[in-house]
């Protein structure tokens, strides 16, 4: 995933990915890091390597999967229908 929270392995806790911009891509991508910051307060391992310890930043579900769909396109500007990205969800919840 392009992103800039380094060290962190988010594609083995990405389950499904689904882009609904008008950018298309088929990659998880994070060109400002909102998403991978919301990814980490949920599911992230703790694992910082920083001087608080090794399970200091860990998320409220360490284990937990993700489901990553993008409604930011990459230059930050915003052009996803969110109503069709939640039925999408709802329509679709991948377990």
């Amino acid at each position: 995933m392009e992103s800039s929270s380094g060290g962190i392995d988010w594609n083995a806790k990405i389950i499904y990915w689904k882009d609904f911009t008008s950018d298309g891509r088929t990659e998880p991508a994070d060109g400002h890091g909102h998403g991978s910051h919301c990814a980490g307060i949920a599911a992230g391992k703790g694992y910082s390597g920083d001087s608080y310890g090794a399970y200091a930043h860990r998320g409220v579900a360490p284990e937990a999967k993700l489901v990553g769909l993008a409604i930011f396109k990459m230059d930050g500007n915003f052009d996803a229908d969110v109503y069709e990205v939640v039925q999408w969800l709802i329509d679709n919840a991948p377990t």
